[in-house]
């Protein structure tokens, strides 16, 4: 099933963004970007399907690597599948990049888990127009950069307005 969805894929998601944007007025300035594994009772390796590094800890079955983005409201706007061997920290810029390229904004804030959180991926987000709340563990984090963190020098009050433009509050 999957391999017939992901020939359609590009028709049936374009087609469903289009009724949740008629029935929602849906303005995309914010991208929830998660990863995650979806492994098979197989070993039998194909396009997606690869061994890889389970979340599950299943090191004897094959997987695919799911990348989701979803919009303010929690609904998916788009998703790509990866082989199963692929390092997530390779799967959320490209699929970043498509949906701004794609529904043409202007800017885009990712928010996105510590488990993507790496130098690569921040000035690439940087490097295509986007902000980013990304988690970072702070307990583990050098002292400057705890001092940077805690310092309100660094830290910009702005709202984000239904048109992707900023307002800064200061």
């Amino acid at each position: 099933v999957l391999d017939v969805l992901q020939e359609d894929k590009k028709t049936i998601v374009r087609h469903l963004n289009k009724e949740i944007q008629k029935r929602t007025k849906r303005t995309v300035t914010a991208a929830f970007y998660d990863v995650t594994t979806y492994s098979f009772e197989s070993r039998s390796v194909s396009e997606y399907k690869d061994f890889g590094l389970s979340k599950d800890h299943k090191v004897n079955e094959v997987q695919v690597v799911l990348g989701l983005v979803m919009d303010e409201n929690g609904i998916p706007i788009d998703y790509e599948l990866f082989a199963g061997n692929t390092s997530e920290f390779e799967t959320m810029v490209p699929l970043i990049k498509k949906i701004k390229n794609t529904y043409h904004l202007k800017q885009l804030i990712v928010v996105a888990d510590r488990g993507l959180n790496c130098a690569e991926n921040l000035f690439a987000l940087k490097e295509i127009g986007c902000d980013f709340v990304i988690a970072q563990k702070f307990k583990n984090s050098a002292a400057e950069i705890k001092a940077q963190i805690l310092d309100p020098d660094n830290w910009e009050e702005f709202i984000c307005k239904d048109d992707g433009e900023r307002e800064n509050l200061n």
